[in-house]
């Protein structure tokens, strides 16, 4: 990863935790300063152990949707629905990525949490416009603040 990704695109703030310096911390929620629970991040691996920034998940974002990494090819494929998500109201599953419509609009997203922490990247295709959302409290509806913010940017009430 650091040699495929993470240096040609210049992410220095992007990494695996193993046991990585000056990296947040998570809380359990908005009202505590309680520590969310220590999670060896060894065993999440690539489903939550990677860190970053926002500016560098724009970065990695900005590549995605030029062939700095892979062929025009390979990303069609990745953002084409490969699986329908069952009871989703239209929504697939790509390579990776959520595919599907939000504010009545083409969006490929990718989210996730984990102890202390959760994200999520929300691709609105045709304005091409990234909103990327990253919070350092546990049960933090980081969706919800995407959308609202979506929502200000597309000037619906």
């Amino acid at each position: 990863m650091q040699q495929a990704i993470f240096t040609p695109l210049n992410l220095r703030d992007t990494g695996y935790d193993h046991n990585a310096n000056g990296l947040a911390v998570g809380y359990k929620d908005q009202y505590s300063t309680l520590p969310a629970d220590y999670i060896d991040m060894s065993i999440p691996y690539a489903a939550g152990a990677l860190y970053s920034t926002i500016g560098d998940l724009y970065a990695w974002e900005n590549a995605l949707s030029t062939e700095q990494l892979t062929s025009q090819a390979y990303l069609d494929e990745m953002f084409a629905p490969q699986a329908p998500m069952p009871d989703s109201g239209g929504w697939a599953y790509g390579y990776g990525w959520a595919i599907g419509t939000d504010l009545n609009r083409a969006v490929v997203s990718h989210g996730g949490n984990i102890e202390g922490f959760a994200s999520i990247v929300m691709r609105y295709l045709d304005e091409q416009v990234v909103i990327i959302v990253l919070s350092n409290q546990e049960n933090k509806d980081v969706g919800l603040i995407e959308n609202i913010i979506a929502k200000k940017l597309f000037g619906i009430q």
